[in-house]
């Protein structure tokens, strides 16, 4: 949500014409943040659902104030990174370390596979333990999702089968380690050594979700044009063939005379 209210702030205001016709109040540069802040919406509220026994947090920071883990989940089946993909509509197939979307190979594995490296060292260290943390990337909504053989050493699978896949995994944390293991993960010192920048939570979660309405309405309008000159068409069409058809038969019979 932040990176796409920040490249958002760059986009003129939109003029009645173009909010008349359903012109997107969207940035080029904030579709991305947009999109991916969609999916992390999905998984957000799947993880919801997951009940007291899990410890959920979100946007967890990963060394830098560029990098996050999308989310970081500790609960009896241990302790996994999610990286959210929202790959809505489009094929994909992984096999080995490698991901394709539509044909398009991307380093989503590698990526996920970093973050839970860093994700286990950090644990480990301020915990006094060995730390295991696996790695999940969870694709929302694609299209289809082929597995070609086991992916390495990275979970995936799509956002409709993430609480089910969960509550189907061997218990390998007692509640005692889990609350053990929540305690250091929910202090923002664990994970920065320096101060934690403000970011404000609530006030990004309303601009976005105002955003999200304004995108939404132009999508309706849009689509409504779309009907009205497709029936348009479907009426004035029949009839221009009609009249080109009497000149042609006008003009036929006038080289016939």
């Amino acid at each position: 949500m932040r990176r796409c209210l920040a490249a958002q702030e760059i986009a003129p205001p939109r003029g009645r014409v173009a909010r008349l016709l359903g012109a997107t109040p969207l940035h080029p540069s904030a579709r991305s943040g947009y999109r991916g802040a969609l999916g992390e919406i999905v998984v957000a509220n799947v993880l919801a659902q997951l009940g007291p026994d899990w410890t959920v947090l979100h946007d967890v920071p990963a060394g830098s104030a560029q990098r996050d883990i999308d989310h970081l989940i500790i609960g009896p089946a241990g302790i996994y990174t999610i990286s959210t993909r929202n790959h809505s509509g489009k094929r994909i197939r992984i096999g080995g370390s490698s991901f394709v979307v539509n044909g398009q190979k991307l380093n989503h594995a590698r990526e996920a596979l970093r973050e839970a490296y860093r994700a286990g060292d950090v644990l480990s260290a301020v915990s006094g333990r060995p730390v295991v943390v696996t790695p999940l990337i969870v694709v929302v909504n694609p299209a289809t999702l082929v597995v070609d053989g086991k992916p390495a050493r990275v979970a995936v699978l799509p956002s409709n089968d993430l609480k089910l896949w969960l509550a189907r995994r061997p218990r390998v944390l007692s509640a005692r380690a889990v609350v053990h293991f929540s305690l250091f993960a929910d202090e923002a010192s664990t994970w920065h050594s320096g101060p934690v920048p403000f970011a404000d939570t609530e006030g990004n979660v309303r601009k976005f979700e105002q955003l999200r309405r304004e995108v939404d309405g132009a999508r309706r309008r849009a689509r409504r044009w779309m009907l009205i000159l497709a029936a348009t068409a479907l009426i004035v069409l029949p009839c221009a063939l009609v009249a080109a058809f009497r000149i042609f038969e006008s003009a036929m019979s006038s080289a016939g005379g």
